[in-house]
């Protein structure tokens, strides 16, 4: 899809202390375009492989250098024992994928561009789970590497709708013995039971049927100090405002606001859900030119 649009694009490998191995796929500014000193910015997708190329090319047409990410569970990656047929292969939590595979993109990205300290995260649905994840448990490096996060469709806080709901109520049957990539969907369905932003429930060895422990270390959202701008739809099937206040009023960082899509009085009968980031057929109108508003407040400081 890059080719076939015009783009030029560099192929990066990273590798993660625990033996993933991801592609990741860099689409550079034209090399005369000096617009944003080429500032690096990473798209992370939710739970599939990335697709946000339209966004993409939005960005490098603006003058930022892009970098399309996938994690663990995309089809872009391999491991330097298991195979994907493996369980091992699959049998990570939303912490594992966040502590070890969002540490190893930015580390990557800033050793290639040499830009540590001006980069931008853009995370979708699961990829800003992980951006919040990652800033909290590493508060010090995520300041040294970012220069502030974007969040779309934010999932830490819950207000699903009733189907959505029904789906979680069976969280429990999948205690016991939990296959591949169903792990993180059941932490999701966790924190919507508990309300709390919290890591995974692991099942201890020789107990009977226990699943639920009474306390799980939680992620503190007061450690994220960097800049934070979220964007959430009016129909999105997982969250709410409320959801979104939650989570903003818990930011430890002073610069952070949120935005509705669409916004204004006259906008009652547009709909914008969960995925529409990336299928919505208005999104330049509803959302691109929101996001580059934003991301020109995130310029490095000079």
């Amino acid at each position: 899809m890059i080719k076939l649009n015009g783009y030029k694009f560099e192929t990066h490998e990273i590798v993660t202390e625990d033996g993933y191995k991801s592609l990741a796929f860099r689409i550079p500014p034209k090399i005369h375009d000096n617009r944003k000193e080429k500032q690096p910015i990473v798209l992370d997708h939710g739970i599939q492989y990335n697709i946000h190329t339209t966004a993409a090319f939005v960005l490098v047409n603006a003058g930022y250098d892009v970098w399309l990410v996938n994690q663990r569970d995309s089809g872009y990656t391999t491991h330097v024992k298991y195979k994907m047929s493996d369980f091992k292969f699959w049998a990570n939590s939303l912490d594992t994928v966040a502590t070890k595979g969002i540490s190893a993109i930015l580390n990557t990205v800033a050793t290639a561009t040499n830009k540590s300290g001006s980069i931008i995260y853009i995370g979708h649905s699961r990829g800003a789970t992980l951006a919040f994840m990652y800033a909290s448990e590493y508060p010090e490096e995520a300041q040294k590497i970012l220069t502030g996060v974007v969040a779309l469709a934010l999932i830490i806080y819950f207000e699903p709708v009733f189907y959505v709901k029904l789906l979680f109520q069976l969280s429990p049957v999948l205690s016991l013995n939990v296959p591949l990539s169903l792990m993180q969907v059941q932490q999701y369905a966790r924190m919507f039971h508990s309300g709390k932003f919290q890591k995974y429930d692991y099942v201890k060895k020789g107990s009977i049927l226990k699943y639920y422990q009474e306390q799980l270390p939680l992620y503190n959202l007061t450690n994220c100090k960097l800049p934070v701008y979220m964007f959430y739809g009016t129909c999105d099937i997982f969250i709410k405002e409320k959801a979104v206040k939650k989570v903003f009023k818990e930011l430890g960082c002073s610069e952070k606001e949120y935005f509705r899509i669409p916004s204004g009085t006259n906008t009652k009968k547009l709909k914008f859900g969960h995925n529409d980031y990336l299928f919505a057929k208005d999104i330049e109108e509803l959302f691109y030119r929101n996001l580059l508003r934003v991301l020109d407040k995130l310029q490095p400081k000079k």
